[in-house]
């Protein structure tokens, strides 16, 4: 009896492998396509404006730290680039430290524009 439920076990993998093999090249092209897709997402992100300028970082505790000066520097940067909604209030965390980090997500909002900043 053992010896009979080892075969017919054996029979439904082979049967179950072969139903497999049958759908390996569709898996493949699916998988193919999805690495397309993903591909074509990621060079999408890569190629968004809102990727190709950097913030200077701004820490108000630092010493010598100038609001003023970093503003000018900051609307330099920004001049031709002009981030708004959720692209500005990411560059901007990344740029604010120390006290100004804590201010700012205390007022921080999805329609944020550097005017209103």
């Amino acid at each position: 009896k053992i010896l009979n439920q080892k075969w017919d076990k054996d029979i439904n993998s082979q049967t179950t492998m072969g139903e497999t093999d049958k759908q390996l090249p569709s898996l493949v092209s699916q998988l193919e396509e999805q690495n397309r897709n993903m591909q074509a997402l990621i060079n999408h992100i890569l190629l968004q404006p809102g990727n190709s300028v950097s913030l200077p970082d701004f820490n108000p505790g630092m010493e010598g730290s100038d609001p003023k000066s970093w503003i000018n520097t900051v609307e330099c940067c920004l001049a031709e680039d002009k981030r708004m909604g959720p692209t500005l209030v990411i560059s901007l965390s990344k740029a604010l430290k120390g006290e100004a980090i804590s201010w700012f997500t205390s007022v921080v909002s999805p329609e944020l524009t550097w005017e209103t900043f």
